[in-house]
C-alpha cells in the first residue's frame, strides 16, 4: 500500500496492512528490494545494504516492520 500517496507502494504502507496478510493466513512477507539502489535493474543492484531507497521509507519504517 502507499501510505503517502506518492504512487509507490512503502514499508509504512505495508504496516498499516499487516493485519490484513495475517488475516488472509500468510505468516511472513517476501519484500522485493527496499535498498538503496541506482535502480538501473529494479532495485535489484543495491549500492547501500545499509539504508533504504527514499520512496520506500526509512530504516526505522523498517524495525518497526520487524517488531510487529
Amino acid at each position: 500500500q502507499d501510505s503517502n500517496e506518492d504512487g509507490i507502494g512503502d514499508i509504512r504502507g505495508i504496516i498499516q496492512r499487516l493485519d490484513h496478510i495475517k488475516d488472509l493466513g500468510a505468516d511472513l512477507l517476501w519484500i522485493c528490494p527496499i535498498f538503496k539502489s541506482p535502480n538501473d535493474d529494479n532495485g535489484y543492484d543495491i549500492s547501500d545494504f545499509q539504508d533504504i531507497m527514499d520512496v520506500f521509507g526509512t530504516m526505522e519504517d523498517v524495525d518497526e516492520l520487524i517488531k510487529q
